[in-house]
């Protein structure tokens, strides 16, 4: 809006031609915005007078850019908290705000206007959507983070394992077998087991010990995707 405008003969946004325009009087214009970037961009207006005349208001116009979460990497994490995270997507600014489930994420920095890193906030465990939002809208990408529990071992059975090795089940909390590992520990020593299989609910875990030549007591450790665990003098070979 403004004055003198029958005699529009061009609307621009920034240094972009708008797609069309329709004068509605002396003092209206209606304009579709061409694409633009995000931020402020000035809108002129040409007109058709022997003088070339351009009116233009500064900053009179804010493109916006779709927020959105395209992904969480890792995408699992402790159930405590404090995990340093990356999410990727599209539209953020310094005013967005991300979500895990219905808590706030920690220290969060915008990189650009596509990454940002944050600190995970507690969670229970299970997978959990996360939303970016800010005054210009906001987006969920559902079950886009799980939470874990962190692992322990409570007993390995069975206690003794013969030198040639053997099956063993590591019994406590956290123990997944995707992307775990389990070895044996002893005088420095280290040997690696093979993780066969992890109750659902992560309480309980099953490997093939390695054959050993040295008789002993030996520790366990078990290394997840959000930490390890070790069990000293665990098993007798």
């Amino acid at each position: 809006t403004g004055h003198g405008l029958n005699l529009a003969v061009a609307v621009l946004f920034g240094d972009s031609p708008a797609l069309g325009f329709e004068t509605l009087d002396d003092h209206t214009v209606r304009a579709t915005t061409p694409p633009g970037t995000s931020g402020f961009v000035d809108v002129s207006v040409r007109l058709a007078d022997s003088a070339g005349t351009v009116l233009k208001l500064p900053m009179a116009y804010r493109y916006v850019a779709k927020i959105k979460v395209l992904g969480v990497h890792p995408s699992v994490g402790d159930s405590r908290g404090g995990e340093l995270v990356t999410i990727t997507g599209g539209g953020f600014n310094k005013d967005t705000r991300f979500v895990f489930g219905h808590r706030l994420a920690v220290a969060p920095l915008v990189i650009d206007d596509h990454t940002a890193a944050v600190r995970t906030p507690q969670g229970e465990v299970g997978h959990v959507d996360v939303t970016a939002a800010s005054l210009d809208g906001a987006h969920t990408a559902k079950h886009a983070f799980r939470y874990v529990t962190p692992p322990r071992i409570d007993h390995v059975a069975p206690a003794v394992v013969p030198l040639g090795g053997g099956k063993i089940t590591l019994h406590g909390v956290g123990l997944e077998a995707a992307n775990g590992k389990v070895e044996l520990l002893a005088n420095g020593a280290v040997h690696g087991a093979k993780v066969q299989a992890s109750a659902i609910d992560g309480a309980a875990l099953t490997a093939i010990a390695p054959a050993i030549a040295k008789p002993g007591l030996y520790g366990v450790r078990y290394q997840g995707l959000v930490g390890s665990t070790t069990m000293t003098d665990a098993v007798m070979y």
